[in-house]
């Protein structure tokens, strides 16, 4: 009879076989390239097929499988990042499903991910499964989220709520833990995400300067034809506001600002000048595509995150040539963008931007008071405009599809309860982020400086418009906050200092009368208190 062991033995020879001839390819990238390849032939077959949801679905287990063979976790995340964006947000390849592929991708891997040790490959080349601190809060989040679908008005889109933003946001959230163990996986997944920032902004460049909208689907002409294209008018200038896969430039602004900030910390943890010049080059098309959104909230959430990575980022001198090369380059680009400013700054000062939203708030925080506990139930859109048109009326507001404020939207859709479990969740993985920034080296800080940079986007373009809820742009950033908070990063970062700390404080030898015990104050073993001090630095940093 064959044991379990044996059973073992023989899946990880033959997941070796397979894997075999691709690891031979020279470097990360000619495997990025198989990827790709492989990405684009499995959407070329589902885009052939008539009837696309079995075959999708085959085709993303073989997929993701052929991901875990090649050991590459970060290239999956960003993979899943850009299913989500382009297949199940922007519907480029149209597949009939009601659970996302995104949430199927997402959930393949990390199964496959926690039980790779035992029944996948061999010990000597499994990478150990890092734990997820405080899972319980998302245990919270989700038990909570499922009472308010209970009674929600619209099964069907209180469904797709809760898929795409209730659970999407938790499995991203732990990809972020099992990507990044060091500062260089941290700064190859920000590099890789802002490759497809670089896609984006590229894309909505081309809409706003050319007028022509690349990869168009009936669904999304259908929809921008409703918001007049997205016409901005100032003046004798008519601009197209660059709404770009993420189908609104309210959205498109804040996704390029997260990406920019990515973007920033590669330019300055970058050491040769092939690097700096091609993060600089990222980072000018992502701003100048954000500037094509004409979206002010996004602009106000860039400048608060610019001056937290200022902050953060350096020190000395560097911090004041990075404060100068900011400032100079801000006023160039003023000078070359000097009608598009001016186009921003007057759709900003239009005389219903702010009135309009401090209405849909105000109908929001009523809504929030007549149901505190479990909201009015998961939905935007028609559900929400049913349920929150009575008040309106009543308080003589406007009324819109959501809240335009991502705080407000969970709590009144989802109940008090559950924003402060979501915002607590939010709070401890921040500061963990900012315990392993004390920790690490003026080199690497920056990372995390882009990383918070990131988050101050979110929070403060959350209190204009969806940023936390929307699942494109909560994806990225719960991945990459993720990421910076994982305990594995964290114990590298740990053992990093703790050993840099026994370098420069090596303990003299002691005199032969101070001897007292192997392991005292006065042991002839020189590096026994640096051992004491290993021993005492915790695996990860406490929450």
């Amino acid at each position: 009879m064959i044991s379990s062991e044996q059973i073992a033995e023989q899946i990880a020879r033959v997941s070796d076989a397979l894997a075999a001839p691709l690891r031979r390819l020279r470097g990360p990238w000619g495997q990025a390239l198989v990827i790709v390849a492989l990405a684009v032939v499995c959407l070329g077959l589902i885009a052939r097929q008539k009837t696309t949801t079995p075959f999708a679905y085959l085709l993303l287990f073989v997929f993701t499988v052929g991901i875990i063979l090649l050991r590459r976790d970060r290239a999956a995340a960003v993979l899943c990042v850009a299913l989500l964006l382009w297949i199940d947000w922007y519907g480029l390849i149209k597949v009939n499903s009601v659970i996302p592929l995104t949430l199927l991708a997402v959930g393949f891997f990390l199964v496959a991910r926690a039980l790779e040790g035992r029944i996948y490959l061999r010990p000597r080349e499994w990478v150990p499964w890092a734990r997820l601190p405080r899972s319980w809060l998302w245990a919270v989040v989700l038990l909570l989220g499922v009472l308010a679908f209970a009674h929600s008005p619209a099964r069907t889109d209180a469904a797709y709520y809760f898929l795409t933003v209730l659970c999407l946001a938790p499995l991203f959230w732990a990809l972020g833990t099992q990507v990044a163990r060091t500062t260089a996986d941290l700064r190859a997944l920000l590099n890789m995400l802002t490759v497809i920032g670089v896609i984006v902004a590229l894309h909505s460049i081309v809409e706003s300067a050319a007028h022509v909208f690349l990869f168009e689907t009936p669904g999304h002409r259908a929809d921008v034809f409703t918001h007049g294209f997205f016409t901005l008018v100032t003046g004798s200038t008519k601009v197209i506001r660059a709404s770009s896969f993420l189908g609104n430039p309210d959205s498109d602004g804040p996704f390029l600002a997260v990406m920019a900030c990515c973007a920033l910390g590669l330019l300055v943890t970058a050491r040769a000048w092939p690097a700096r010049l091609l993060a600089a080059a990222e980072t000018l098309t992502i701003v100048i595509a954000l500037l094509f959104t004409y979206t002010a909230a996004a602009w106000i959430a860039f400048g608060c995150a610019l001056v937290v990575f200022l902050a953060l980022a350096t020190h000395g001198l560097r911090r004041v040539y990075l404060f100068g090369g900011t400032a100079v380059a801000g006023l160039a680009g003023y000078a070359i963008f000097r009608t598009h400013f001016a186009a921003l700054f007057e759709h900003a000062q239009g005389p219903n931007e702010l009135s309009l939203r401090i209405q849909i708030w105000d109908t929001a925080v009523h809504l929030i008071r007549a149901h505190p506990l479990l909201g009015i139930g998961l939905g935007l859109g028609a559900p929400y405009e049913r349920v929150a048109a009575p008040v309106a009326r009543a308080l003589r507001d406007q009324l819109d599809s959501h809240p335009h404020n991502v705080f407000l939207e969970l709590a009144a859709l989802a109940g008090i309860p559950l924003l402060l479990a979501f915002l607590a969740v939010l709070a401890l993985t921040i500061r963990r982020v900012l315990l392993y920034y004390l920790r690490a080296t003026w080199e690497e800080r920056a990372l995390f400086a882009a990383v918070l940079a990131a988050v101050t986007v979110l929070c403060v373009d959350g209190l204009a418009d969806r940023t936390w809820t929307l699942p494109p742009i909560a994806a990225v950033g719960w991945l990459i906050l993720s990421a910076a908070a994982a305990p594995a990063l964290g114990a590298s970062l740990a053992r990093a200092s703790g050993h840099a700390a026994g370098r420069v404080a090596l303990p003299a030898p002691p005199l032969p009368s101070m001897t007292m015990s192997a392991s005292g104050p006065g042991s002839a073993d020189p590096l026994g208190a640096i051992r004491r001090f290993d021993e005492r630095i915790p695996d990860d940093i406490h929450d």
